[in-house]
Parts: structure tokens; C-alpha cells; sequence
């Protein structure tokens, strides 16, 4: 499970994005204060807000609303309207499989930014642009934005953004196999959420730590990594997250043979996939049912999932 972080000013999500159950409800409060406000400003600032929601429900959507911000800002000549819309635009474009139009909005989210002097604004798009070079490559050119993110937000001390550049720093080295680094710089993460107290980044720099251990074949320290995440995922109400953890979860106690327990997991991961309507995550989890019952040697049901997996739409 990647865990790099996509960021808005001053609102920010766990990348892909954590989904809650309450985001339709908090879209239709934003559309209603839009459309009350006279004042421009105030009205593009609240239709930012509501385009970065949109984009973790509805992509079209929240495209058409940056469009729109984008228009009103440069006629008002509001650059800091116009570099979020440019940034929520980036995330769209990588979310829709398109890294180089992705890569040209946050440059130009970058070079706004740059004429206000916002260096916290800065720092967010150098660790998007770094995201979307660590999925597409060279891993060179991320670890360089990264650094770069990493460097101003040390310097205006942003304590929360410099957990996030630990964190995308650990994520990138550990895909390059330099494990050692990568756990330095995952636990460098977590010391600095624990000072600030970001109960949902604690909660990914786990996940993470957990997935070098599991990658060491050290799959009972991997173990003690996902149950320590899963109550935090659980009462942050990342529905998402605590899925995936669950099957996580699942996979680990196969490793150790805990087949009874992986059983237990798994069946949570489905009832929360089935009622969050995270529909493309359950091909991997049957896959992990079949496994299950394959070492279980309950064929019939092994033969059974596995159909589903062939079955099952991926995307």
C-alpha cells in the first residue's frame, strides 16, 4: 500500500485519499455557502475547499469547479485562488493516468506560489510533483523534489509537512531496496507526528514500517505494526485505510500460519469493502480468501475464490 501524501493548502488527506462517510453531506454544506457569498474572494476560497472534496468523490466535477476558480482569480488577480486550483488540478490529472499534464499544473501551481512568496504553498507542490515522479520515474527526479520540499519546510520549521517529507522519503527508498534508509527515515516520520500529534500519519508511518518488515520476511514485527495502526484508522474513520490494513492483517497471519485469525481479518476487510462501496479492492481480497483456504486445503472454496479473482473487475 503506497502511502504518499497529495496536499491542499490549508486542508490535506492521505494519498489516494482517506474517504469518510460524511463527505456528500459536507460537499452540499460548501456548494450552499458558495452560492450565499457576494464576495468574490470569500466565494473562491470556499469553492476551493470544495473542489479538493470533489476530487476524492467526483474528478469531472471538481475539474469543472477549478476551471471556474481559475477564471475568477486571474480576473480578480488572486494568485493564491488560482495555485490551489492549479495544485487540486495536478492531483485530478494523476488520479485520471495522466502524469505529464499532472507534472504542468503543479509547475504552474509552483511558479504562483513563487510570485506570492508562499513557501509553505511551495513545499506541498515540490512533495506532489516528487509523488508523481516516484510512480512514473526517474526516482531520482522525486528524491529531488522531495529534498527540495524537505528543505523549505525545514526552514519556515512546518513541523506536520516535514513528517510527510520523512514519510515520502522512506516510501520512495524503500522501492528502491535501500531498506536502511528507508526505516530511517519512516521512523524520523513518526517521531515528529507523535510531537505534533497527527493521529492519521502515526497510523501510515506503522503501515509503512510494517511493509519493510514484511518484505525482510520479518512477518510477526509487520504484524505488530498493522495492529498498532488499525484502532488509530478505525477512530480517524478512514474507511479506506482500515480496509486495506485488515487485509494486510489477513496476509501476515498466512505467512505465520495463523490461518484461523487471517480468516477473521479477511471477512472484515470484505463487510467494510462491500458497505463502503469499495468495489475494486475485493478482487485482492478473494485473492486472499484463496490463498487461505488453499493452505487449508478446503479446495472447493480455494477453487471457488479464485474464479471470483479471474472474475472480478480490477478497474
Amino acid at each position: 500500500m503506497k502511502n504518499k501524501q497529495y496536499l491542499l493548502l490549508p486542508i490535506f488527506f492521505l494519498v489516494w485519499g482517506k474517504i469518510t462517510f460524511g463527505q456528500i453531506s459536507l460537499t452540499d454544506s460548501l456548494r450552499q455557502s458558495a452560492n450565499k457569498q457576494i464576495d468574490d474572494t470569500s466565494k473562491i476560497n470556499t469553492l476551493i475547499k470544495l473542489a479538493w472534496e470533489e476530487s476524492n468523490i467526483n474528478l469531472s466535477t471538481s475539474d469543472s469547479i477549478c476551471k471556474i476558480i481559475i477564471k475568477l482569480s486571474t480576473k480578480l488577480n488572486f494568485i493564491k485562488g488560482r495555485s490551489a486550483a492549479f495544485n487540486t488540478l495536478g492531483k485530478i490529472r494523476i488520479l485520471q493516468n495522466n502524469p505529464k499534464k499532472s507534472i504542468e499544473y503543479y509547475q504552474l501551481a509552483a511558479k504562483d506560489y513563487i510570485q506570492v512568496n508562499n513557501t509553505k504553498g511551495l513545499a506541498t507542490v515540490y512533495s506532489n510533483l516528487g509523488n508523481v515522479y516516484s510512480d512514473i520515474g526517474p526516482p531520482k527526479k522525486a528524491l529531488y523534489y522531495y529534498y527540495k520540499s524537505l528543505k523549505v519546510r525545514k526552514e519556515i520549521n512546518d513541523e506536520k509537512g516535514m513528517g510527510d517529507s520523512y514519510n515520502n522519503l522512506g516510501v520512495i527508498y524503500k522501492n528502491k531496496g535501500n531498506y536502511d534508509s528507508a526505516i530511517y527515515y519512516h521512523n524520523l516520520a513518526l517521531k515528529i507526528r507523535t510531537k505534533v500529534n497527527f493521529k492519521g500519519g502515526i497510523a501510515y508511518s506503522y503501515v509503512n514500517l510494517s511493509s519493510i518488515y514484511t518484505d525482510f520476511g520479518d512477518y510477526k514485527t509487520g504484524l505488530e505494526y498493522l495492529l498498532k495502526s488499525l484502532p488509530i484508522l478505525e477512530a480517524e474513520n478512514d474507511q479506506r485505510g482500515y480496509m486495506l490494513t485488515l487485509s494486510n492483517i489477513a496476509e501476515n497471519n498466512i505467512s505465520i500460519k495463523n490461518y484461523n485469525s487471517a480468516l477473521i481479518y479477511i471477512k472484515k476487510s470484505f463487510d467494510i469493502a462491500t458497505k463502503g462501496g469499495f468495489k475494486y479492492n475485493l478482487s485482492n481480497i478473494f485473492r486472499i480468501y484463496s490463498n487461505i483456504y488453499l493452505e487449508l486445503m478446503i479446495l472447493k472454496m480455494q477453487n471457488y475464490f479464485q474464479i471470483k479473482v479471474i472474475k472480478w473487475p480490477k478497474k
